[in-house]
């Protein structure tokens, strides 16, 4: 079976959009989505269909998959999340693109010794709100 997006013109011109969206220059978005500049432009061009892996990957960084595939909307995430908070059942909140960049910068910038300190502290924080 071809890649090739010939029977999905959509896909190619949505997966922009949200990369659009989200703020993130073509290159930043390829790196974090695990691929090439050169893989991301043939996904955007409609050459290639993403893969799954590249799919997940963006879908962390806050893409909206439902729409890149279907040209549907998903839920309102944020609006459900607060709906959830208004009730006593809060889940966690959904980092944007903006917010995950930084996160990321910041790590980039630590020392080993320190990101091994903080995964410890996230995670023992983590268990202490289960």
């Amino acid at each position: 079976m071809s890649n090739e997006i010939r029977n999905y013109p959509h896909i190619a011109s949505r997966l922009t959009s949200e990369r659009q969206r989200l703020r993130f220059k073509q290159a930043e978005f390829a790196e974090l989505g695990g691929v090439s500049t050169r893989s991301l432009s043939g996904y955007e061009n409609g050459a290639v269909i993403p893969d799954g892996s590249f799919l997940i990957a963006i879908a962390t960084l806050g893409a909206d998959l439902q729409y890149i595939l279907t040209g549907v909307r998903s839920s309102d995430l944020e609006a459900v999340t607060e709906a959830l908070a208004a009730d006593g059942t809060a889940t966690p909140s959904i980092p944007n693109g903006a917010e995950i960049r930084r996160l990321l910068d910041c790590w980039d910038a630590l020392p080993e010794g320190v990101r091994t300190q903080t995964v410890a502290l996230l995670e023992e924080f983590a268990g202490n709100q289960k």
